[in-house]
């Protein structure tokens, strides 16, 4: 019983990240161009200094 639900929340979990990276690779440009996280500036889609994503920060339930 434990077994199943342990597979269960893991294939919720692949799913829930798949859709994640799906709504992101729709956007492959940042919408600013300062880190948020420690105001760096953003060279690419991860800041360099802390490793902030550059575009999903306000993620929905």
């Amino acid at each position: 019983m434990r077994q199943r639900l342990k597979e269960r929340k893991r294939r919720v979990m692949r799913l829930i990240e798949l859709k994640r990276l799906r709504r992101i690779r729709k956007k492959t440009v940042p919408g600013y161009t300062y880190c948020k996280n420690c105001g760096t500036k953003l060279e690419g889609m991860y800041c360099h200094c802390c490793g902030q994503y550059a575009l999903d920060i306000y993620q929905p339930f």
